[in-house]
């Protein structure tokens, strides 16, 4: 049904067609241009000629072949009865049932899953046979008490609930990896980032297989969710967004190497994971080509941005996802309503339907008549199961920080210093980056809130926004993370040790490059000797020391030393006495 013209003043004539041409292909070793074969196809009219008025044309045999040849040429021209022609010689003179699969109807629309239902119980009215009709469950359940699907005999239909995604995902992996060991004498070859050239059997592609799938079940509540999430009930497009996350550049020759070497056994770490489904093949994220959206996008040229906009609808939506709405169908509701909702939060009505359109081309809301190009004030609308998705993200640091390199930003100093942080392709993707833009993001839509000025939210029932006030659930998932790299002291070092700042430090070793000193966090920098300031320290002794840089990515800083402040101070127990961090006259 895919190039099915699903017109009612068309689907009837195309379907005879197809019911003729697939019959003639049920029977590939006949010829049915040949006259026998003809005579044989249309025996029962002919014989119906034969004995009523051809007999008119018995004596004169020269007549008679030519008033067949016009009669042949009637029954040819009927296609409704050429067609019945066709199933009656290639099926039932065979004893054969007549199957008719009106495949793919589920990818219709509404409206044209309805008309094919029609057409479905007119293909069985007209034809012997059986026909089988595919229709998503939403068609169903939501009209099966009105026309026409209240004729449909309830004892012949029945559900084929989609298998789970890891299920059918293990079972494609399996036959890939048959597949690859029988081109086990291939060769192929990647190169290390440092130079080196490494060759490997074809088979040992099965390795990236095994551990992607490994990484994915490992970080299972957010990968495997997502994936399924963004797909919804299509197991097709689910497995595109697992193929298209196996083909990601984020997944480096280093990471392919220990794939390779623990022979799939290595896990991708989470951040990367997450990089890689929200990026996939792309350097920066982009809204508009990826399966993730970014729920507080906003169009610069709009007189007022909606930065909220995308959000308010889903959430209205959400809230009501077992409420009837005015058709009866549970979490469907018209547009109108949606829209009347949340344009009292300064919006107009040219945003909110610019952006429900863009929501229901990304499937984060479906429409009642399935339809995802656009949708009327009037048509039915609800959360779709990748809305739950995006709702659930707005708590995740990895996409805070991602849609924040595609978020219009009015204050050009917080512009800039996501530009700086991403800009370098060393520090681009590094926690770190990840968890400073994620802040920078949640401070400005704060402050976008904040002086939103909403003209009527004194007497507004609902305050869709009041949940996002602080983004309270935003902040602890940047908190949790940053308590995950509590133990890893270079994770804060640029907050911690901001440039120019004084620290009392242990010199823990001296070298030709300069003195190597320790901070009471455990972190060891290098006071270059350059650095030295005409200062002599050995091992043990306590230092005083200004911050000229810190990189916590490459995990350096460099130091000046400032003077000396206490001699072999390296064991002294803490709290036996006090140094002071900076004297009344300042640093010698």
């Amino acid at each position: 049904m895919n190039v099915a013209p699903v017109s009612a003043n068309e689907i009837y004539s195309w379907l005879r067609e197809e019911i003729i041409v697939a019959t003639r292909e049920s029977l590939p070793e006949m010829d049915f241009d040949d006259l026998e074969v003809m005579r044989r196809l249309y025996g029962t009219e002919l014989s119906r000629f034969s004995k009523g008025v051809g007999k008119l044309y018995a004596g004169d045999e020269a007549l008679y072949d030519a008033k067949l040849a016009e009669e042949l040429q009637r029954l040819t021209n009927d296609r409704q009865l050429t067609a019945n022609c066709h199933v009656r010689f290639t099926c039932g003179e065979r004893q054969k049932l007549c199957l008719i699969v009106l495949d793919n109807c589920d990818k219709k629309a509404r409206d044209e899953q309805l008309l094919m239902f029609e057409a479905a119980q007119w293909l069985q009215k007209e034809f012997r046979c059986l026909v089988i009709l595919p229709l998503r469950d939403e068609t169903y359940d939501n009209h099966k008490d009105q026309p026409p699907l209240d004729t449909a005999l309830k004892d012949l239909v029945f559900r084929i609930e989609p298998p789970l995604f890891q299920q059918v995902l293990v079972k494609r992996v399996q036959l890939a990896l048959l597949e690859l060991g029988s081109d086990s004498a291939e060769k192929l070859h990647y190169s290390l980032p440092n130079g080196f050239n490494v060759e490997y059997p074809k088979s040992e592609q099965a390795f990236y297989l095994l551990s992607i799938l490994k990484s994915l079940f490992e970080h299972d509540r957010f990968a495997r969710r997502l994936i399924v999430g963004l797909a919804g009930r299509n197991m097709r497009r689910a497995l595109e967004i697992f193929l298209e996350f196996c083909k990601s550049g984020y997944i480096g020759d280093d990471q392919i190497f220990k794939i390779r070497q623990s022979e799939g056994a290595h896990v991708l770490p989470f951040h990367q994971v997450a990089t890689v489904i929200l990026r996939m093949n792309r350097r920066f994220y982009d809204s508009d080509h990826s399966y993730i959206k970014n729920l507080f996008a906003a169009n610069d040229k709009d007189a007022s941005p909606g930065f909220f906009c995308r959000y308010l609808i889903m959430r209205w939506l959400a809230d009501r996802i077992k409420n009837a709405g005015p058709s009866g169908l549970e979490g469907y509701f018209r547009k109108a309503d949606v829209k009347n909702a949340v344009m009292p939060y300064g919006l107009s009505p040219d945003t909110v339907d610019r952006e429900i359109n863009y929501l229901l081309s990304a499937q984060c809301i479906i429409a009642e008549h399935l339809r995802t190009d656009n949708v009327v004030d009037e048509d039915l609308v609800r959360l779709g199961p990748a809305g739950y998705v995006h709702l659930d993200l707005i708590g995740n640091v990895n996409y805070l920080a991602a849609i924040a390199e595609d978020t219009f930003f009015d204050d050009r100093m917080q512009a800039e210093r996501v530009v700086g942080r991403i800009k370098a392709v060393g520090s681009h993707l590094h926690l770190k980056t990840a968890v400073e833009n994620a802040g920078e993001l949640i401070d400005y839509l704060d402050a976008v809130m904040a002086r939103t000025n909403l003209p009527h939210s004194n007497i507004m029932r609902d305050n869709l926004l009041s949940e996002l006030t602080g983004f309270a659930f935003a902040r602890e998932a940047l908190a949790r993370v940053v308590k995950t790299q509590a133990s890893d002291p270079w994770f804060r070092a640029d907050k911690d040790l901001p440039r120019g700042s004084l620290h009392n430090v242990i010199v823990v070793n001296k070298t030709q490059l300069g003195h190597f000193v320790e901070f009471d966090s455990g972190l060891v920098g290098l006071v270059h000797k350059s650095h030295e300031n005409g200062v002599t320290a050995v091992p043990g002794d306590r230092v005083h020391v200004e911050v000229i840089w810190v990189d916590v990515i490459q995990r350096k800083m460099s130091l000046k030393l400032i003077k000396l402040v206490a001699e072999d101070a390296g064991d002294a127990v803490e709290g036996a006495f006090s140094l002071p961090l900076f004297e009344a006259d300042g640093p010698s």
